[in-house]
């Protein structure tokens, strides 16, 4: 049987293929680069791809259940609720197949999806004098664009996969879990691989209780061990949802919450045929139209006060959460009325009105997991841009002594347009952001305010700004170290990649030292490609591994030449060492996978590579441990978070982009572990922290990742 750490190992290395970081060029050649051939003894080396089954893993973390060693992986994108063939006609796509589509450039694979457009493109030959299936679009998504985003990563020529649901848990401790046959490029990936380990892979969509589109959601873990999950996608983008679900590992089943009248119908009559059989052009089901809220979002006392589409969320040292952030539009405000004429055209349509609507939500929330109930702070207004960077500082020696610092946040973000909701950093020409702001919250402070219902902008407290901002753009990494007793020794969050005043993607990371008497954000080095959406993993060696993202600047450059391809795309992993500054860069060392938005046509540039994930293996230069030791080092101690009615976590770092990373307790001789559990004043309830110290004593330095 595969051992723990074998199997974190191998995580470690599934986490370095979603993102790696370093620093500039002139400190990557004074490290030294590996050569044009590679060596992989030296530098490391990517596996060949491993099937991901039905859907991309946008979004996705660890769920552990008790007394069990091995994690298993929760994961979704877009439609966790349906399947693919509800949403993209198989027959389309095998047309779209035969008439050439790999070898023909284009998005020809969209014309499957059932809304205005479908099959309306020329390219399949199909004609006008016909009708479009856009069953989907208008009994379930209200008539809105349903081909932005990754709704155009559904169509799938993998047949298996187009009946699967799209959540998924990955067991990754399945004997057949990481089956492949040494393939490098999606390209090449066929039903036979995707055969190979579907064993691992079980349905967790809405035959486990999954009732709403949670694309675009905030998510955390708390001590419970369960994922909570806020709001998400209603319709269109931008459109938020007010729910909150809950996953529970134990049973690896979704809290009950009501069902929509949208997705009940379409349950019970798949595409509307019993419908349009009597009724060809019947706008809705009976009594179920999508643009009245409770048809699609349907009130319970669990809801959000707010809905938001791009929320942030964290969980607080009470084993409470605070929300922050998200969009929202105005379902009332129908679609584009023009979009059957423009569909026969294969013309997309645009819902100008209803994107006119949009407003950012400028009230927080607190989530109580015991109550399963939400408190608004009415009194405590800030404006964020899509996903704000969120962490929690201890401010004091008490328990209660903490607050959550932020960045980007705008206080002066204008006038609401209605309650609750700016127009602010919304786009359409509103005022964007532009500062690289810190404001701290008094989430405690806000919450005892007896003014706490009334509108205000109290509770934060302005620490600094830092010389770039970072609106949806950027990953962060936290750095902790705490003393015998728990006392926070120092707090160091870094910022990595950000934009400068004229709005050009840059390679910057800046760090604050939140124990300084005075914390100053200071830059710390130039990440050697300057990309947008990258993803960031802290490792256990202090080390910040990088990788993936996108520049779209037109002034793009490194070392003073433009951009290649592979550069602009994120495609090398590279480190940066968060205690020297040193990088390490391997110009070998890099995804050979094209871009095919779901497997369903050609290589393209819109998305991460979808429906495959791998292994990164680390040679001797430390990017995450080989598979043939532990991640973790022999002197490592593990301490776990728990509520108060448990043991009391120690803390370390961590990353705020992609799940914490567990990892076992080391070893000492002879093969005992030893845990010694120091809680620090500000400890997250539930995440597992990883310390840098000697076994026989208690946690100390923090000096790794969780």
């Amino acid at each position: 049987m595969q051992s723990r750490h074998e199997c974190l190992a191998k995580f470690a290395g599934l986490a370095g293929i979603l993102g790696a970081f370093s620093l500039g060029p002139v400190a990557a050649r004074a490290q030294g680069v590996c050569d044009a051939l590679g060596e992989p003894a030296r530098c490391g080396e990517v596996s060949p791809l491993i099937p991901m089954q039905s859907t991309e893993a946008v979004h996705m973390g660890l769920v552990w259940k008790k007394n069990v060693a091995t994690p298993k992986i929760l994961f979704h994108a877009r439609f966790p609720e349906y399947m693919p063939n509800d949403m993209a006609d198989p027959q389309i796509i095998d047309l779209t197949i035969a008439r050439g589509a790999f070898t023909t450039p284009g998005l020809q694979f969209n014309s499957s999806l059932r809304d205005v457009l479908h099959g309306f493109d020329p390219f399949l030959g199909l004609g006008t004098n016909r009708s479009a299936d856009d069953s989907f679009q208008r009994l379930t998504y209200g008539g809105y664009l349903m081909r932005q985003g990754l709704s155009q990563s559904v169509p799938t020529r993998i047949r298996a996969n187009r009946t699967m649901e799209r959540q998924l848990l990955f067991d990754i401790g399945h004997p057949d879990a990481f089956k492949n046959k040494g393939k490098f490029h999606t390209s090449l990936l066929d039903e036979a691989d995707f055969a190979l380990n579907r064993a691992a892979f079980a349905e967790n969509g809405y035959s486990k209780g999954m009732f709403y589109n949670t694309y675009c959601n905030a998510r955390v873990t708390l001590s419970d061990g369960r994922v909570y999950v806020f709001g998400g996608h209603d319709m269109q983008s931008d459109n938020g949802l007010y729910k909150v679900q809950v996953f529970d590992p134990e049973t690896e089943t979704w809290r009950t919450r009501r069902q929509p009248c949208t997705l009940a119908n379409w349950k019970r009559d798949p595409f509307g045929k019993e419908l349009f059989a009597r009724d060809p052009n019947a706008p809705f089901y009976d009594n179920c139209d999508p643009r009245d809220q409770q048809s699609t979002q349907p009130s319970e006392p669990s809801d959000q006060k707010y809905a938001r589409w791009y929320p942030s969320a964290i969980p607080l040292p009470n084993d409470t959460v605070l929300v922050v952030g998200g969009f929202d539009q105005d379902n009332s405000v129908g679609p584009d009325p023009d979009r059957v004429a423009k569909g026969r055209q294969n013309r997309s349509q645009t819902d100008t009105a209803f994107t006119a609507t949009r407003v950012n939500q400028v009230v927080a929330e607190v989530y109580d997991p015991k109550t399963d109930r939400n408190i608004a702070l009415e009194n405590a207004r800030m404006a964020f841009p899509l996903y704000p960077q969120l962490e929690v500082v201890q401010t004091g020696p008490g328990r209660d002594d903490w607050k959550v610092c932020t960045f980007n946040g705008e206080i002066n973000y204008g006038d609401e347009v209605i309650p609750g909701g700016a127009k602010f950093g919304v786009g359409g020409g509103n005022p964007p952001f532009t500062k690289g702001t810190t404001w701290c919250l008094d989430v405690l402070g806000a919450l005892k305010d007896p003014n706490r219902e009334v509108p205000a902008k109290n509770h934060w407290t302005l620490l600094d700004t830092a010389a770039e901002v970072r609106p949806y753009c950027c990953p962060t990494a936290s750095q902790l170290e705490i003393d015998r007793d728990g006392h926070t020794k120092s707090h160091k969050w870094f910022m990595i990649s950000g934009q400068n005043e004229s709005g050009q993607q840059t390679g910057t990371v800046e760090s604050i030292e939140f124990t300084d008497a005075s914390p100053r954000w200071k830059k710390v080095g130039t990440i050697l490609q300057p990309l947008a959406t990258t993803k960031a993993v802290l490792l256990p060696d202090g080390k910040v591994l990088i990788g993936q993202g996108v520049n779209r600047s037109p002034g793009c450059n490194v070392d003073a030449r433009p951009c290649t391809f592979d550069e602009r795309e994120g495609h090398y992993f590279q480190m940066f060492d968060t205690a020297t500054g040193s990088v390490r860069h391997c110009d070998r060392v890099r995804h050979e996978a094209g871009q095919d938005d779901g497997l369903a046509g050609p290589p393209r540039d819109r998305h991460p590579p979808a429906g495959w994930l791998g292994v990164l293996r680390g040679g001797e230069q430390g990017s995450v441990g080989t598979t043939r030791r532990p991640v973790v080092p022999n002197d490592d101690v593990v301490c776990r978070a728990a509520s108060r009615r448990g043991s009391r976590p120690g803390s370390s770092r961590r990353t705020t982009v992609l799940p914490a990373l567990p990892v076992q307790a080391g070893r000492r001789p002879g093969g005992a572990t030893g845990r010694r559990e120091v809680a620090p004043r500000d400890f997250v309830p539930g995440a597992l922290r990883h310390y840098r110290g000697r076994p026989s004593g208690p946690c100390r330095v923090g000096r790794a990742a969780s």
